[in-house]
């Protein structure tokens, strides 16, 4: 088998749509914070005065920013990644996470276990190896049958050399 390589980055409509969920979320919040008049009861054990109800609120909106500044950060990974899954004869490489640069490589031969799992629809495979783990997402390959060619290739490689 000659290198194959897969693009593989995070799909940025998701990231999109996240950051401006907490964008609203955190102008929601800040203007109850800014009229605040009201103490609040969190799940019936919780009790705060409206001024404490009021800094929660701005709690929350400070937890929004930081959720809309890390969504910001996402994009511009996700717009500017250039990660890519490299299968040799011998192993493979790939983005330690799915967002950053740093790439690992592992031998096949080094692989213990394999583990395909879905989530809510996503589908991963969990690669367990000497140093660490690694995970593959479907989300954030080309299509579903590229996804499917890698766990093909590295589960039959792995497999073929455990005997």
């Amino acid at each position: 088998m000659s290198e194959k390589r897969y693009l593989y980055k995070p799909k940025i409509l998701t990231y999109v749509l996240v950051t401006i969920g907490f964008a609203i979320a955190g102008a929601i919040l800040s203007k109850v914070a800014l009229s605040n008049t009201q103490g609040v009861i969190i799940n019936r054990f919780i009790e705060l005065s409206v001024k404490n109800a009021t800094i929660f609120y701005w709690c929350l909106v400070g937890a929004s920013a930081i959720f809309v500044v890390i969504g910001i950060l996402c994009i511009y990974s996700a717009i500017t990644s250039k990660n890519e899954i490299i299968l040799t004869d011998t192993g493979f490489s790939a983005p330690k996470r799915l967002i950053g640069n740093k790439t690992v490589s592992i031998n096949y031969s080094d692989i213990t276990h394999l583990a395909p799992i879905n989530v809510h629809r996503q589908k991963m495979l969990i690669i367990k190896h000497i140093n660490r783990n690694i995970t593959i997402q479907q989300s954030a390959m080309p299509n579903k049958q590229a996804y499917d060619e890698v766990v093909n290739i590295i589960t039959t490689k792995a497999q073929s050399l455990k005997g």
